[in-house]
């Protein structure tokens, strides 16, 4: 499962970030976030230069795939849900919320 799955991620038929946003931090999204950050192994490498999806403002980092349990997402995403309060798929949040301590 593409955690990520965001019209600004590329997928055309997939809800945007704004539409996924809350206007304040949800509880578990510092969990979410810490997990994102921690957990995963590595996959593909991007040379692009991380980017907010909204504004397109340059952000610190670099731009490369993770992995874990058949989920997958790329690394600029918890900025993404930090800084929007953006809500992932409840099935991904389910499995962070349940495997974090």
């Amino acid at each position: 499962m593409v955690v990520n799955y965001f019209k600004e991620y590329g997928a055309e038929d997939a809800p945007s970030i704004v539409e996924r946003s809350e206007k304040v931090p949800y509880d578990g999204m510092d969990k979410i976030v810490d997990f994102l950050d921690t957990k995963g192994e590595v996959g593909i490498v991007s040379a692009d230069i991380p980017r907010d999806l909204i504004t397109g403002e340059r952000i610190d980092g670099e731009l490369y795939t993770k992995k874990i349990d058949g989920f997958s997402w790329w690394s600029d995403l918890p900025y993404h849900v930090r800084k929007y309060n953006l809500r992932l798929p409840k099935k991904f949040e389910d499995y962070v919320l349940s495997h974090s301590a």
